[in-house]
C-alpha cells in the first residue's frame, strides 16, 4: 500500500507503507489511515506535506498501524 504521493506543482511520490497486507485487511488499513489524516491534518493539508510535518514521518505511522493490525 503506497500513502502520501501528490501531483501538482510539488509532485511527490508515494511511500511505500505496508506490504503483503491480505485482502481482507486492506480496507480497514486504508480507513484507519484516513481517519488519523483527518482528526490531526490542518485544513486542506495535502496528505504528503501532512507526513513530512510529523515527527518520526512515515515510520512511526507505520509502526502505529501494523502493530494494531497484527
Amino acid at each position: 500500500m503506497f500513502v502520501a504521493g501528490n501531483g501538482g506543482a510539488n509532485p511527490r511520490h508515494a511511500i511505500l507503507f505496508a506490504t503483503d497486507v491480505p485482502p481482507s485487511r486492506v480496507v480497514r488499513l486504508i480507513d484507519r489511515y484516513l481517519m488519523y489524516y483527518i482528526r490531526t491534518a490542518d485544513k486542506l493539508q495535502r496528505t504528503a506535506r501532512w507526513v513530512e510535518s510529523y515527527e518520526g514521518g512515515i515510520e512511526a505511522r507505520k509502526i502505529s498501524y501494523v502493530a494494531t493490525e497484527a
